[in-house]
């Protein structure tokens, strides 16, 4: 948290990343937030009703690719 850095008097060097869409590698597809969109399109291609809604943008980032921002490579 940015409190932290403030209180060590380092506000300089506090960062806040907020990516809330992201994808890529995982063990199960419930851990993203598009992998699960799979799971989903198997649901309905059995049979089941899904409730999404139609009207949110959003933009999928793949991890690694956050992965390789954080570390500046």
């Amino acid at each position: 948290m940015l409190s932290t850095f403030s209180k060590a008097g380092r506000e300089e060097l506090g960062v806040v990343l907020r990516v809330p869409v992201l994808y890529g590698a995982a063990e199960k597809n419930a851990e993203s937030a598009v992998n699960i969109l799979m799971d989903t399109v198997l649901k309905v291609q059995d049979g089941s009703k899904v409730k999404m809604d139609h009207w949110a943008l959003r933009y999928p980032t793949n991890t690694e690719d956050v992965g390789r921002i954080c570390r500046g490579t």
